[in-house]
Protein backbone atom coordinates (compact mmCIF):
# COMPACT_ATOMS: atom_id res chain seq x y z
CA UNK A 1 0.00 0.00 0.00
CA UNK A 2 1.42 3.37 -1.10
CA UNK A 3 4.74 1.67 -1.85
CA UNK A 4 5.44 0.90 1.80
CA UNK A 5 6.46 -2.40 3.27
CA UNK A 6 3.41 -3.05 5.38
CA UNK A 7 -0.11 -1.87 6.04
CA UNK A 8 0.86 -0.61 9.51
CA UNK A 9 3.49 1.74 8.06
CA UNK A 10 1.01 3.14 5.56
CA UNK A 11 -1.59 3.57 8.30
CA UNK A 12 0.84 5.45 10.54
CA UNK A 13 1.80 7.72 7.63
CA UNK A 14 -1.82 8.46 6.69
CA UNK A 15 -2.90 9.04 10.31
CA UNK A 16 -0.05 11.46 10.94
CA UNK A 17 -1.06 13.51 7.88
CA UNK A 18 -4.71 13.48 9.01
CA UNK A 19 -3.72 14.55 12.54
CA UNK A 20 -1.74 17.48 11.14
CA UNK A 21 -4.75 18.48 9.04
CA UNK A 22 -7.06 18.35 12.05
CA UNK A 23 -4.63 20.53 14.01
CA UNK A 24 -4.53 23.12 11.22
CA UNK A 25 -8.34 23.19 10.95
CA UNK A 26 -8.70 23.53 14.73
CA UNK A 27 -6.19 26.37 14.74
CA UNK A 28 -8.00 28.21 11.96
CA UNK A 29 -11.35 27.89 13.71
CA UNK A 30 -9.99 29.14 17.06
CA UNK A 31 -7.55 31.73 15.63
CA UNK A 32 -9.06 34.87 17.19
CA UNK A 33 -11.15 33.36 19.95
CA UNK A 34 -10.43 35.04 23.25
CA UNK A 35 -10.09 32.87 26.31
CA UNK A 36 -10.59 33.75 29.93
CA UNK A 37 -7.88 36.16 30.99
CA UNK A 38 -7.05 36.16 34.65
CA UNK A 39 -4.74 38.91 35.77
CA UNK A 40 -3.44 39.06 39.29
CA UNK A 41 -0.78 41.62 40.07
CA UNK A 42 1.46 41.36 43.06
CA UNK A 43 3.69 44.30 43.86
CA UNK A 44 6.70 42.52 45.35
CA UNK A 45 8.73 45.70 45.78
CA UNK A 46 6.01 47.22 47.95
CA UNK A 47 5.71 44.07 50.07
CA UNK A 48 9.48 43.86 50.60
CA UNK A 49 9.81 47.53 51.60
CA UNK A 50 7.17 47.10 54.32
CA UNK A 51 9.07 44.22 55.90
CA UNK A 52 12.19 46.31 56.59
Amino acid sequence: MLGMGSFEMALAYILSILAAGVCVIYGLINWNRKGIIVEKRIDLHKEQSNDL
